[in-house]
Parts: C-alpha cells; structure tokens; sequence
C-alpha cells in the first residue's frame, strides 16, 4: 500500500476559557470537526500520520493540553481538567457539533468530555484508551502518582521518587519528560485518575461511540477495552490484530476507516 502519509501542520495559540490552547488544523473547513486528545506524553505531532487519514472527509482540529506541546502550562492538571479543556477548546473554535476523539490518557479526557457535551456531540472515539480498571501502564495506583508529585517540595525524596518515575516510563517503552516541572505535571495527572468514574461516565454518553483497540496492546489490556465499550449505551467495538498501543502510528488507515463508517 506504500508508505504512510504523514502532516504536521503549524499550531497557533487558541485562547480559551481555561488559557491558551495550541491547536494544529487540516482537512477541510466546512467538513465536520474532530477534535483529537493526545496521551501522556503526547502533543499534536502524536497525529501526524492519523491527521491526514481523517482529514479526508473531517476537519481534524490537533489540541495540545495545557503543559504539553506549545502550549503554557496553566491550573489544569486533572484529567476532568483536561475535559474542560477540551470543550474550551470547542467552544473558542466556535463548533456548535463535533467529535471527539482521544488516544490512551486522552481517551479518558475525551470520555468525560463527552458526557459534559453530550448535546453537541456528534460521536465519541476511544483509541486505545484507559478504562474502567487499572491497566498495566499504570504500575502504581493513582493514589502513588498522587503522592509522589506532593514531593517536589522535599529535594531529596523527589530526587529518588522522580528517578523511579522515569524509570516507569522507560519500562513503558516511553520517554520521560526532560524537565521536572512536566514530570510533576504528569504525575498530577496521573493522580486524578477515577476509574470507577470513568465507567460511570460511559454509561451517560449518549452519542455514538467507538472503542478501537488491539490486540496486542502491552498497555492497556484488550479486555479493558472491551468492557468499556459494553458500558456505553451505543457503543461499539474495533479490535484490530496489530499494532500496538499508539494506533494512531501504527494502523491509521484502519482507524480512520472505522470512524468513517461510525459516523455514516
């Protein structure tokens, strides 16, 4: 099939409602809009080779979170905060219908998000995303993370907790932040997480909704995937064979072609 296309348009500066957002467009401007949610860590480029595959038929409208990115880091530091961010966002773009779409951390963003918008929203993506348990990318409970970015005020203790942070994301096959203020954050983030309201929250979106997965995601078990779609009133459920936990890299003509038929 050749090599994958791949973009990267600019980002420009959006201001929103909870501070200023990074966000990258392509696709056609009078096309539905999809706003896509990065992970941790993520940024716009985390849809280089996914964003060109949508922008076929959708305006595909790239946020970069607050802290990631371009993008100041700013008072959100929660994943609720990340949903509020992400209808900022909307909100400062002027889009009265859209869709959403989040990959792994950002799947949780987008979820409650979702839920918050369920009026405007025109269907719900989850790309390899967090569900209703802990998964295997989270090695420690919430409450650690939590606990572990509490001790930046103490030098020495953060020095050894931030070493076994970095460490974690190695094992994870992922790159740590490089600075300690973006590792905070993320343990911030990490600690905000609510599984249980997360499946909560499924069960009150009320849009279209599509799980994609695979099955050899080495982050978040399949079987998590599959009960989180269950929990969705008009959910759905892609499993594909390959391609890991960064679908979005790995197999984007087939995430896109599954969104495509969602939304017909």
């Amino acid at each position: 099939m050749g090599p994958l296309p791949t973009s990267d348009p600019p980002t420009r500066p959006l201001a929103t409602a909870v501070g200023v957002i990074c966000v990258a467009e392509e696709g056609p401007t009078g096309a539905p809009a999809v706003l896509c949610l990065h992970g941790i860590p993520g940024s716009v480029r985390d849809f280089r080779y996914l964003g060109p595959a949508l922008a076929a038929r959708l305006r595909v409208v790239r946020l970069e979170l607050p802290g990631f990115g371009a993008s100041p880091a700013g008072p959100v530091d929660t994943l609720a905060g990340w949903a509020d961010a992400a209808i900022a966002a909307a909100d400062a773009l002027g889009l009265a219908r859209f869709v959403l779409l989040g990959h792994s951390f950002g799947g949780g963003a987008a979820l409650l998000a979702g839920a918050l918008a369920s009026a405007r929203l025109d269907a719900l993506v989850l790309l390899a995303s967090m569900g209703g348990w802990r998964h295997r990318g989270f090695l420690l409970p919430c409450r650690a993370y939590a606990f572990a970015a509490g001790l930046a005020r103490h030098q020495r203790a953060w020095r050894a907790a931030a070493a076994l942070a970095r460490f974690a994301y190695r094992t994870n096959g992922l790159r740590p932040p490089a600075d300690d203020a973006s590792l905070v954050l993320h343990m911030r983030l990490l600690g905000s997480v609510d599984f249980e309201r997360l499946v909560a929250t499924a069960r009150r979106v009320e849009a279209p909704a599509l799980v994609i997965h695979a099955a050899d995601d080495r982050l978040v078990q399949p079987e998590i995937a599959r009960a989180l779609a269950r929990e969705l009133p008009r959910g759905c459920y892609v499993e594909l064979d390959g391609g890991g936990h960064h679908l979005n890299r790995t197999r984007p003509r087939e995430v896109a072609a599954a969104v495509f038929n969602r939304l017909a």
